[in-house]
C-alpha cells in the first residue's frame, strides 16, 4: 500500500504531540522559511528548531538538494521522513547529521 503525505503527517504529528506534550513547544505545519524560498513540513519550535521534511511514495527527490541547503541554514536538526522507495537515493542527497524515519502504515520508524 503506497503511503501518501497526509497518511505520514497525521502519524508524525500524532508521535511528535504525545512527545512534546505539557512543554513549551509549537508544532507547525508548513513553516516557510528564507523569505518564503521553501518550507518545511512539519517544525517544533521551542529553545530550539527542528525540522521534519516528509517524502512520501507519491514524491519524488529533486527538490530535496535546494530543500536540505535552505534546511541546513535555519534547523538544529533535522529528520527527513521518507518513504522505503525512496530511502537509499534519499540518503545520497542530505548530510550526514540529518536524521532518517521510515513511515510503515501509520507507524515511524527510526533509521
Amino acid at each position: 500500500m503506497l503511503l501518501c503525505d497526509c497518511d505520514i503527517r497525521t502519524a508524525l504529528k500524532d508521535k511528535l504531540q504525545k512527545e512534546y506534550a505539557g512543554t513549551h513547544t509549537i508544532i507547525v505545519d508548513e513553516l516557510p522559511i528564507c523569505w518564503g524560498d521553501t518550507r518545511i513540513d512539519i517544525a517544533i519550535v521551542n529553545c530550539s528548531l527542528i525540522g521534519y521534511e516528509i517524502k512520501s511514495d507519491r514524491d519524488t527527490l529533486d527538490r530535496l538538494p535546494r530543500q536540505a541547503e535552505l534546511y541546513n541554514k535555519i534547523f538544529d536538526s533535522i529528520t527527513l521522513v521518507c518513504s522505503q522507495r525512496l530511502i537509499a537515493k534519499a540518503k545520497d542527497k542530505i548530510p550526514e547529521w540529518w536524521g532518517i524515519q521510515i513511515p510503515h502504515q501509520k507507524r515511524l520508524v527510526n533509521q
